[in-house]
């Protein structure tokens, strides 16, 4: 660990080691794989996960020049839409009594959540910021105001906005305090300020990507709101029954009060000793699932990866044994490439006896997958009693 690396949350010093499930290689949220571990550690003092052992992604190019994986996987229009849909309408539940006119979206990607957003804000004047060259010039290509760069670079470029929201971003920045104070520049002094990230009271899979150098608890962006002398106006975790959106927590800032109801609720306790337990017991899952999944395949004859999302990311980033037996990924109605693994849709594979299709997808997902699977190929290997989250 480099020498006196400081908490953002709490600036102590006191770190614990957590296990990485691959010695000398981690992997991106867009699917690239770093020779770097995760690195990543757990403060003692108030349990926020930072990565601490590597540098941060972000003081690189990394997300101007190799993000557009993300979005050009193999049927992420399809399968992901609706997750940005669901995030934009939870959004606006939340936001619909400010009536907010101009709204700008920081972190917007291929502006999937302005689109949706517009449609239940239809007389808002909506921008985004997009630090990825190929995905700012894609969401401009389809009609959005999007600006390429970040908040701190494009000042002369932004007014100021009572509405700025930031969906899953907040994790993946270099400095938290900094990032949130570049958004009040750019605030109105009626506005608010909307973030969303995964709430990491539980471990997941959000803790398995480099590029995510936070893993936050809702104390701590209560602590952090704190350090700014923000207004909590709300926090709410996601709606249970939408899965697409699990483990994830949005908090409403404010500059002033100004006649608001502010947040009056509660939030969860958080043990830090038993959280780093729990988090040591997760990483611990993923460095020995490539040994279960590999038994479990016995001798299997041609090996398929049903899935092309970030948790085949991950299986392929830290089960190289059994990424390498795998000769394609395979989802329904899509072709492709994904990662080095041609995608073939499944019910163009003609499945022999021995064939294997393991399920590369949420564990949350797999029960009802592999049911609903059977009738493509009868050997399916499942790892959601390994990994369930």
């Amino acid at each position: 660990m480099k020498a006196e690396v400081k908490c953002q949350v709490c600036g102590q010093t006191n770190w614990c080691n957590l296990p990485m499930a691959q010695e000398e290689k981690s992997v991106t949220t867009s699917g690239i794989i770093v020779d770097q571990p995760l690195g990543k550690t757990q403060c003692l003092n108030c349990g926020l996960v930072q990565r601490t052992h590597e540098s941060f992604m972000g003081l690189s190019n990394f997300y101007e020049q190799d993000y557009k994986n993300y979005f050009d996987r193999p049927g992420a229009a399809s399968y992901d839409l609706p997750r940005y849909r669901a995030m934009a309408n939870w959004i606006y539940e939340v936001v619909k009594s400010f009536n907010p006119k101009n709204i700008l979206d920081v972190g917007c990607g291929r502006g999937w959540t302005i689109t949706e957003l517009k449609k239940l804000f239809p007389n808002s004047q909506f921008t985004g910021v997009e630090p990825s060259i190929h995905n700012a010039d894609k969401a401009s290509e389809s009609g959005l105001k999007v600006h390429n760069g970040f908040v701190s670079t494009l000042k002369d470029k932004l007014e100021k906005y009572n509405l700025i929201y930031s969906t899953n971003v907040l994790q993946h920045v270099t400095n938290i305090e900094n990032f949130i104070s570049d958004l009040l520049e750019h605030l109105t002094d009626d506005g608010i300020i909307l973030i969303t990230c995964p709430n990491s009271t539980m471990p997941s899979s959000e803790m398995m990507f480099c590029d995510q150098n936070f893993s936050f608890a809702p104390i701590h962006l209560f602590k952090i709101a704190e350090k700014l002398n923000l207004n909590i106006v709300n926090w709410k975790e996601a709606p249970s029954d939408i899965l697409s959106l699990s483990e994830k927590q949005l908090i409403v800032l404010s500059k002033n009060k100004n006649n608001l109801n502010l947040f009056t609720g509660k939030i969860e306790d958080f043990d830090v000793k038993k959280n780093i337990v729990e988090r040591e017991h997760y990483l611990n899952s993923w460095k020995t699932l490539d040994t279960i999944i590999n038994d479990r395949l016995a001798d299997s004859g041609s090996i398929y990866n049903f899935g092309s999302s970030m948790w085949s990311y991950l299986l392929r980033a830290y089960c190289p044994k059994y990424w390498d037996r795998v000769l394609n990924c395979t989802i329904e109605n899509v072709t492709g490439t994904f990662a080095d693994k041609k995608v073939i849709p499944i019910n163009e594979i003609k499945f022999k006896q021995n064939d294997t299709l393991v399920l590369g997808v949420n564990p949350t997902y797999q029960i009802m997958l592999k049911e609903k699977l059977k009738i493509y190929c009868k050997n399916i290997v499942t790892w959601h009693d390994i990994i369930n989250k």
